[in-house]
C-alpha cells in the first residue's frame, strides 16, 4: 500500500500516529484536513505545509457528531478512516501479518470443524 516505494512522483507521507483520529466535527463549518502529516495539530492544518507542499485537504461535515479521520495519509477516501492503517501497519512487519492472519485463518478452521461436525 505504500506508493513512495515503487512510485517516486508521491511525496512520502511522514506521520507520528498510524492511528485513526476520533474528533467531534460541527455541521456545515470547515476544516482543513491536513494531507502531509508535518502539522502539529493533527488531523487539522494550521496552514504551514511540510517540506513537500502538499495541500491539505477541505472537509465540511453534513451533521455534528464525532467522526474517524485516517492517521496514516494512504487512505483512498481521505480524510475518511477506512482501514488502510491495517494494510500499512502489514506492509511495515510482513512476518507478524504472516503469522497473524496464519493463527486467524488456522483458528477459524478449527472453529468451524467443531461447529459444523456431525
Amino acid at each position: 500500500m505504500t506508493w513512495a516505494k515503487w512510485w517516486p512522483h508521491d511525496p512520502p507521507v511522514k506521520t507520528d500516529s498510524l492511528d485513526p483520529y476520533l474528533v467531534k466535527v460541527e455541521k456545515n463549518k470547515v476544516y482543513w484536513y491536513c494531507a502531509d502529516g508535518s502539522c502539529k495539530t493533527q488531523p487539522w492544518c494550521t496552514g504551514k505545509h511540510g517540506e513537500f507542499g502538499t495541500k491539505p485537504i477541505m472537509y465540511i461535515p453534513h451533521s455534528s457528531g464525532y467522526r474517524l479521520f485516517a492517521g496514516c495519509r494512504e487512505s483512498m477516501h481521505l480524510p475518511h478512516y477506512d482501514f488502510t492503517d491495517l494494510w500499512v501497519r502489514a506492509n511495515k512487519s510482513i512476518p507478524k501479518a504472516a503469522l497473524f492472519t496464519y493463527v486467524a485463518c488456522f483458528s477459524f478452521g478449527i472453529m468451524t470443524t467443531w461447529l459444523f461436525h456431525p
